[in-house]
C-alpha cells in the first residue's frame, strides 16, 4: 500500500480556536506518517543522503501546517524554509505553557458545567473532555 502524505487532522486552528491547541494531534498525523524527524531534528546538511529525502517530508509537513492554520497566521509564518521553524514559533507564540489564562478557562467551564437537559451520559462525557483538556494543558506546564 501506498504512503499517503495527505494530513487527517482536525483543523481548529482554521475555525478560530487556540492556533496550538491543534499542535498535539497534527504531531500524532506527522508521527503516523513516520515524518516526526521534519519537526523533532535540525535541516541536514545539503550535500548529505538524507537531504533529498529530509526536503521532500519538510514541504509536505510545511503544506499542513499551513493549511491548519489561520490565514494571518499563515503570512506570519510563510517565510519560514523549514516545518520546524514553523513548529517551534508556532509553539511558543501560541503553547498553553505561555496562556495560563486558556487553563483559567477551561477550568471555569468546568467549574460551570451543569447536566441541564443533558443525559448522564452525554454529561458524563462532556465533564470527562473538559477535563481531560484540562489535564493535557496542566501537563505542558
Amino acid at each position: 500500500m501506498a504512503e499517503s502524505n495527505k494530513s487527517d487532522f482536525s483543523h481548529e486552528v482554521k475555525s478560530g480556536g487556540n492556533p496550538f491547541s491543534y499542535g498535539s494531534t497534527l504531531k500524532l498525523d506527522v508521527i503516523g506518517h513516520q515524518k516526526e524527524h521534519v519537526i523533532e531534528e535540525n535541516e541536514p546538511v545539503e550535500k548529505s543522503g538524507k537531504y533529498s529525502s529530509w526536503k521532500g517530508d519538510n514541504n509536505i509537513v510545511m503544506s499542513w501546517i499551513m493549511n491548519s492554520v489561520q490565514p494571518q497566521i499563515t503570512s506570519t509564518i510563510a517565510y519560514y524554509t523549514s516545518a520546524k521553524q514553523m513548529w517551534d514559533f508556532l509553539k511558543q507564540t501560541y503553547s498553553n505553557d505561555r496562556n495560563i489564562s486558556k487553563i483559567l478557562q477551561v477550568e471555569e467551564e468546568l467549574l460551570n458545567l451543569q447536566q441541564g437537559d443533558q443525559s448522564l451520559a452525554q454529561y458524563f462525557a462532556s465533564l470527562k473532555s473538559i477535563s481531560e483538556r484540562l489535564k493535557a494543558m496542566s501537563n505542558m506546564l
